[in-house]
């Protein structure tokens, strides 16, 4: 009995402290409880519909602010490429960056692709005055032949430096380009690779660009391939002017074969250098027609070369083909018309209108980045200052540090398991009330119990801890612990059904202060 009275002396003794404490903790945890659990059914419903519905929307917002960023990061890395070959000061870099984004917004080309083709343009030493305008001419190219806009932009950059093109008027290359491509038994890639190897020669005897779109196009017509053809053609070119100016026997040869006098070809030549050399040529199919060598006559003009000559009797088998060639490249520079009616077509489809809905899309996105940018780079800043800052600390800071880190993160990883567990625990309770007495007592005392343990664990940690930091003091601290561990588990075998055996150690009235003691804490008997 002794013993009996010395578990009950040592069990009120170590808990009167406790429960004061703990009885201002449980009230509020049962409240808190009542918050959760206690509600109706529709309004759990209710406050789970309205967290789905936050969820989602800062889901999709934080989803949409992260597409805006990376946008914004894609056309800054973009942009730099421009900077990096065309010059100008900062007003007139913003003003550039403007044109290069609104075509983005007319072209189903992406900005990228916008951006890649701009800082070839600047690369081959396209003005950035003309820069926008050269740009939406390439990728007018790209999307209406088969050619992608910066190839295009590499051949027609070194075609008009070539021909001494005006780099306002290189939309005009462009129209020459389509409007022989759509005519001619050939392609527009085929006709560029053709015409950037004849143009020196075509410029030195003064053809125009359209002539030398259209003398490209008739050779590569006719099978014609642009390696071989190109030399031998231009080496033509080359030769019938020598002869016009040197005049002699090498005018007399050109100009009969062309069925001339030698000053008629010769003005003919001065005249329209394109148009003589088609009479030549047209004058060889002629003379084949008639039955004469040709052979001899091409080795007296210094075409003995097995390569110029298959391409002149190639070409003199197409006909009235040159001729039409050249007029509609000169016509159709003239109109300028071909390219954009062209990419007007193409640009009307489902496939170029997703694609401009697409990039009308990626700019909304990218203004808003930009409005992101600064944050993030400042963010990156600090954390760049940060991580210089912890690396220089010394070691025991770092360990302090990277565990309040792992504690932190723990802390919110209880906050969230909470939060997620709080309509379980409304489920719990509702079980254990439907259990009968002993259920129903635990059911209601939830959030006393818990409440209790919580604070009993957070205590025996924290005094752990202390006694580890606090070596010379284990002694003392032990026995305050094994003092608190035993009123615990003595609270522990009241909630676990020993209650009534505590009873049976007490007298009637040492119960109804028990009771008393117990109502005083929350838990009903």
């Amino acid at each position: 009995m002794a013993e009996d009275r010395s578990i009950r002396v040592r069990l009120i003794a170590q808990v009167n402290d406790y429960v004061a404490a703990m009885k201002q903790a449980g009230a509020a945890t049962v409240d808190f409880g009542r918050e959760i659990t206690g509600q109706g059914q529709a309004t759990s419903q209710q406050m789970e519909m309205v967290g789905k519905a936050a969820l989602t929307m800062s889901g999709v917002i934080g989803a949409g602010l992260g597409l805006s960023a990376k946008a914004a990061i894609d056309w800054e890395t973009a942009w730099a490429g421009v900077t990096k070959t065309v010059d100008g000061t900062a007003s007139e870099m913003a003003v550039l960056e403007g044109q290069l984004r609104q075509l983005a917004t007319e072209l189903p080309a992406t900005h990228s692709e916008i951006a890649a083709v701009a800082e070839a343009a600047g690369q081959l030493g396209i003005s950035r005055e003309n820069i926008a305008s050269f740009t939406r001419t390439m990728i007018d190219l790209g999307e209406t032949t088969n050619l992608t806009a910066e190839e295009a932009a590499t051949a027609m950059a070194r075609m008009a430096n070539i021909m001494q093109t005006p780099q306002a008027e290189i939309d005009r290359l462009g129209s020459s380009l389509v409007a022989l491509g759509n005519n001619s038994a050939t392609t527009e890639r085929e006709i560029l690779d053709m015409a950037t190897r004849i143009a020196s020669a075509g410029a030195q005897i003064g053809l125009t660009e359209g002539e030398v779109l259209g003398f490209a196009a008739a050779l590569s017509s006719v099978g014609i391939e642009a390696e071989a053809g190109g030399t031998a053609i231009s080496k033509v070119m080359l030769q019938t002017r020598n002869a016009v100016m040197d005049g002699g026997e090498a005018l007399e040869t050109f100009a009969m074969v062309a069925g001339m006098s030698a000053d008629q070809f010769k003005a003919k030549f001065e005249q329209d250098a394109g148009g003589a050399i088609i009479a030549f040529i047209e004058g060889l199919a002629r003379l084949e027609a008639q039955g004469v060598n040709t052979n001899t006559i091409l080795a007296e003009l210094g075409f003995a070369d097995v390569r110029v000559g298959n391409a002149l009797r190639s070409a003199a088998s197409a006909g009235d083909l040159f001729r039409e060639s050249l007029e509609l490249g000169n016509t159709a520079w003239e109109e300028n018309t071909a390219l954009t009616d062209e990419a007007n077509k193409r640009y009307q489809t489902t496939a170029a209108q997703l694609g401009i809905l697409r990039n009308n899309i990626v700019e909304f996105a990218i203004e808003i980045g930009d409005v992101l940018l600064p944050v993030l780079n400042t963010g990156v800043d600090a954390l760049q200052t940060m991580a210089r800052g912890f690396g220089e600390l010394p070691g025991p800071v770092k360990t302090g540090a990277t565990w309040i880190g792992v504690l932190s993160t723990a802390g919110l990883g209880l906050i969230g398991t909470a939060a997620t567990l709080a309509p379980k625990i409304k489920q719990l309770r509702d079980s254990l009330m439907a259990m009968g007495t002993a259920g129903q007592f635990v059911g209601r005392n939830m959030g006393t119990m818990a409440t209790g343990i919580g604070v009993a664990t957070v205590a025996l940690g924290l005094l752990t801890y202390h006694m580890g930091q606090q070596a010379q003091q284990a002694a003392e601290a032990e026995a305050r612990i094994q003092g608190f561990a035993d009123a615990i588990q003595e609270v522990g075998d009241v909630t676990g059904g020993v209650e009534q055996q505590i009873r049976n150690m007490l007298s009637a009235t040492e119960s109804r202060e028990i009771a008393e003691w117990m109502r005083e804490a929350g838990v009903s008997t």
